[in-house]
């Protein structure tokens, strides 16, 4: 009982419960195919490139706790593309209201 009446309370006061339910929002992400990489923080597109990493060295790996460097050194491009690149376009988004705003005054 305590074990639930636990589970309860991270679930709703925490942000444990919208992290749990984000997984599922994933998922259908990956069903509908709408921008998979971007779900969860990331997440699946971490998960699909540590399932490649695994496939280029299956049986020694690449050392631990050096996911983060490994990442860098062989998606780098992709990492910029799923990431900075989103960023940019926002950005340029925002420069073209600004200025439209300024040539309208």
């Amino acid at each position: 009982m305590f074990v639930l009446l636990t589970f309860i309370f991270l679930f709703v006061n925490t942000g444990f419960g919208a992290r749990f339910l984000s997984v599922f929002t994933d998922l259908s992400k990956i069903i509908k195919g709408n921008n998979w990489e971007e779900g969860g923080s990331y997440r699946l597109f971490i998960w699909s490139k540590t399932l490649e990493l695994i496939k280029l060295r299956p049986l020694t790996g690449f050392g631990i706790e050096t996911l983060g460097k490994v990442m860098g050194q062989y998606f780098e491009r992709d990492i910029v593309r799923v990431t900075v690149a989103p960023v940019f376009w926002i950005f340029c988004g925002m420069m073209v209201r600004l200025s439209n705003k300024i040539n309208q005054i």
